[in-house]
């Protein structure tokens, strides 16, 4: 059965969730009471789209879809890299299997009506949940050198240049398309210092433009990548306080979505759904 620890998965969502924290607040202020009142969009609709997977014990996009039109958000008017947030739990529930991924992408994008729905970073994305989950020790950046995606074999060449934020962000803005700029900044960040975990999220809200979406991509990363622990407890024990966090129950919902993830290896190890 593939490889997929609550720690990995636990340490995503809070990897995430602090990205979108100090994307809004500098790391200085994290004793001032400064709350969430809210989530970015992106993210409110990933939650969303945990608990209708661990409600369904498997991916039913038409309920899904459901859910996400009773939230006050909507994906049809997200960005593509906003989308890909929103999509984080459908792409790790099929991390390793892209064919069933791009089923469901497809019957999102028919149900929706969306035309405009490019596929290519979120696929791009999967292969790195893939790497990192896959991995047998440390992760390594080399790998993306075998893929067969010419923008993360793009995005290598940009990390090893070793260049400065500002000149990273002039050259993603001139290869990437204006959607998929944040998901090939948290790539690139994360490849940079994927086991530096303060380090890497603070840095990735540096970027002057899509700051937002970097930083929760790139906690996400990083949290997958180290897991829950690897996290600095300052951060966790802050962020559990704050009402909005709190209301999500990270810990009881990581371990809902893993058990519903393996029980379909326990229930037909054929199944991959």
């Amino acid at each position: 059965m593939p490889y997929f620890h609550q720690s990995s998965f636990k340490g995503a969502l809070w990897g995430a969730v602090s990205g979108d924290y100090f994307s809004q607040n500098s790391h200085d202020c994290l004793f001032l009471n400064h709350d969430l009142n809210s989530f970015a969009p992106s993210l409110e609709l990933a939650f969303v789209a945990i608990q209708n997977i661990v409600k369904n014990q498997a991916i039913n996009i038409k309920d899904l879809l459901l859910d996400w039109d009773n939230n006050h958000y909507s994906f049809n008017i997200l960005t593509q890299e906003q989308r890909a947030i929103a999509l984080i739990p459908l792409i790790l529930y099929c991390y390793e299997n892209p064919h069933k991924l791009e089923k469901y992408l497809q019957q999102i994008a028919t149900e929706l009506k969306m035309n405009d729905f490019n596929n290519q970073s979120i696929f791009d994305l999967r292969l790195i949940f893939q790497i990192i989950l896959e991995k047998q020790s440390k992760f390594t950046s080399n790998k993306l050198l075998f893929s067969d995606s010419d923008k993360l074999k793009k995005i290598f060449y940009i990390y090893q240049e070793k260049l400065s934020i500002e000149d990273v962000q002039q050259q993603i803005n001139n290869c990437y398309g204006s959607g998929e700029i944040a998901i090939y900044q948290a790539i690139y960040n994360f490849i940079s210092l994927p086991d530096y975990v303060e380090l890497s999220l603070l840095r990735s809200t540096h970027f002057e433009h899509h700051k937002q979406s970097t930083a929760i991509l790139t906690g996400c990363l990083l949290g997958l990548n180290n897991g829950y622990h690897s996290l600095p407890l300052s951060w966790r024990k802050y962020l559990q306080l704050i009402p909005l966090v709190k209301d999500r129950n990270i810990e009881q919902i990581s371990k809902a979505f893993v058990d519903t993830w393996e029980g379909k290896y326990t229930k037909n190890p054929l199944l991959q759904t």
